[in-house]
């Protein structure tokens, strides 16, 4: 028999619902955990988790065609956590034997489990009441007692990035703290302004700065260099220079790290970085 859980959202929302996932995954031990992504990063992360017997990569026409030939037909449990018209089709074209998340009724309506029902509720009238977080949300949904626990991210040693950031800590200075700063975000209403960021970085007094992202935050990375001075003086750029695996070692070192609401957010929290 098979469990497949549908990671049909971002790389935050994956590693908010790794929880959830280990959680599964020692509930029905016996049973073929899959998981099936549609975005490449998540699928990435799935894999580096390592919280799955199988990663199933589904393409943009399997999603809007709602099915798949990688995934098997009648799965003992499904766990969807999109609430998305294409995730709700895709996964209604299964028929598993058990469902967690939304799903779609006979008569074509989204039914939502109890807990996301009032957390939804809640948020729609005034986000500032929501004290439920969606690693919590998630926990709620399972069909069995899931306790707090916190989120995964492995950290795997990479000599490549460790000598980067090491040569050039030492470089600067090894006795000053270091403060990770993460500029970019994916909805421009989460954004902070890189000038915004370079305020608060020389505001907190003299540290390292090392700015991460991917290769989309460079032309952030770039105004924030301008900002900050010439020569650049206690800052490493390491934005669009790591790998998922290697970001996460790269902020697991810092004494800092400041971000918007982004999944880098996520994995910051899951490698205990303040």
């Amino acid at each position: 028999m098979t469990v497949v859980i549908l990671e049909l959202l971002k790389l935050g929302d994956f590693i908010q619902s790794t929880p959830l996932i280990s959680s599964i995954k020692e509930q029905f031990k016996r049973q073929e955990i899959i998981i099936a992504a549609h975005r490449a990063d998540v699928a990435l992360a799935a894999e580096h988790t390592q919280l799955a017997d199988r990663v199933v990569a589904i393409t943009d026409d399997e999603l809007s065609g709602g099915s798949t030939k990688n995934l098997p037909d009648q799965p003992k449990l499904l766990v969807n956590l999109s609430s998305a018209p294409a995730a709700l089709n895709f996964a209604s074209s299964f028929k598993p034997k058990e469902i967690i998340g939304p799903r779609l009724t006979d008569s074509g309506q989204v039914k939502f489990p109890l807990s996301q029902m009032i957390a939804r509720s809640t948020l729609q009238f005034d986000r500032s009441l929501g004290r439920m977080n969606l690693v919590d949300m998630w926990r709620l949904m399972a069909p069995f007692a899931v306790q707090p626990r916190p989120l995964i991210w492995p950290l795997v040693q990479d000599d490549a990035i460790d000598d980067e950031l090491n040569s050039q800590l030492k470089r600067i200075n090894p006795q000053l703290p270091t403060m990770g700063l993460h500029l970019g975000c994916g909805h421009h209403l989460r954004r902070w302004s890189a000038e915004n960021f370079a305020a608060l970085a020389k505001s907190l007094g003299l540290s390292q700065i090392v700015l991460l992202g991917g290769p989309h935050e460079k032309a952030l990375a770039m105004r924030f260099m301008h900002l900050w001075g010439e020569g650049g003086e206690n800052l490493i750029d390491l934005s669009g220079k790591t790998s998922l695996p290697q970001l996460g070692l790269a902020l697991s070192k810092l004494d800092l790290f400041v971000s918007a609401d982004t999944g880098v957010m996520h994995m910051a929290a899951a490698v205990g970085a303040p």
